[in-house]
């Protein structure tokens, strides 16, 4: 749970931010097409899956290993479909993996860091 957790603390916004929400929306909406395109099997429905978690940013680090996984598993006819793009795909999910969801995403919204605010106690002297 300590990877995880590492996983869901790195929420940066402004443009590293957008640039984790463009990586993810790149491969996530490739997933979803391919896996919409491709018909009802559990291959596409993984697909369909992991690229709606990916693009909303839901559970980032598990749907991305999950993409990684199911993309291996359906070469050469997967998503990515020559060489160079399995490549370009395999390394766009595995920084999502390393770097996190993001601050743009459900996983921060969900997971992000959290402002406790502690009430100050004061002391009441009674005559």
């Amino acid at each position: 749970m300590g990877i995880f957790r590492r996983w869901l603390s790195a929420f940066p916004f402004g443009l590293p931010g957008i640039a984790i929400l463009l990586l993810r929306l790149v491969i996530g909406v490739t997933l979803l097409a391919h896996g919409i395109a491709g018909g009802l099997s559990l291959q596409n429905s993984i697909q369909v899956l992991s690229g709606a978690m990916l693009s909303v940013g839901l559970i980032t680090p598990v749907a991305a290993a999950a993409a990684v996984i199911q993309t291996m598993w359906t070469m050469p006819t997967g998503p990515f479909e020559g060489r160079i793009s399995l490549v370009f795909g395999i390394a766009i999910l595995l920084a999502i993996v390393l770097q996190g969801p993001g601050g743009y995403s459900l996983d921060a919204r969900i997971f992000g860091r959290r402002e406790i605010i502690i009430p100050r106690i004061t002391h009441h002297h009674h005559d």
